[in-house]
């Protein structure tokens, strides 16, 4: 998989994606929205890696891969819990985000490439360490500090 490659060869090559997130309304949706697949590992997979593809205008812009069952850092949030999951709203600052549920695992910039978008999206990414018994990733989108998209999605059923 690479920059530039359109979005029916990447689901040609990796299949059909875990989860798909989208920047904006239904409603909204244009060939210019951007649109991020995320493949997901399951426990017995030989690559523990999280795999998210971000899209515009049919073409992949961002490759991004995160080693997902290995423990968070010190530093990190983890996983976050449903009763914190359920206090995030839309609108909320990135601050307010941060208080709540601590620094993410990774953050990931969605960059100039991306037209119309300058560099204000973010993504906060929180990741389920190995010894969590119901595993959730969270990613949380943020645009000029406020939450624009809140994504809980199951890692597996154990």
């Amino acid at each position: 998989l690479q920059k530039g490659m359109s979005e029916a060869e990447v689901l040609t090559r990796a299949g059909s994606s875990d989860k798909e997130i989208y920047f904006d309304s239904e409603a909204q949706r244009t060939i210019e929205s951007l649109k991020q697949l995320l493949y997901i590992p399951g426990p017995d997979e030989s690559d523990p890696h999280l795999t998210v593809i971000t899209l515009q205008k049919g073409r992949v812009i961002n490759i991004e891969r995160t080693k997902i069952f290995s423990p968070p850092r010190k530093t990190t949030g983890g996983q976050i819990d449903t009763a914190t999951f359920s206090r995030l709203e839309i609108g909320m600052s990135e601050g307010e985000v941060l208080i709540r549920a601590g620094s993410p695992d990774k953050e990931v910039y969605l960059g100039s490439e991306i037209k119309g978008a300058g560099d204000s999206i973010k993504q906060l990414f929180y990741l389920p360490g190995p010894d969590e018994t119901d595993p959730y990733i969270t990613v949380i989108t943020i645009k000029e500090g406020k939450v624009i998209n809140l994504e809980r999605t199951k890692v597996f059923s154990r």
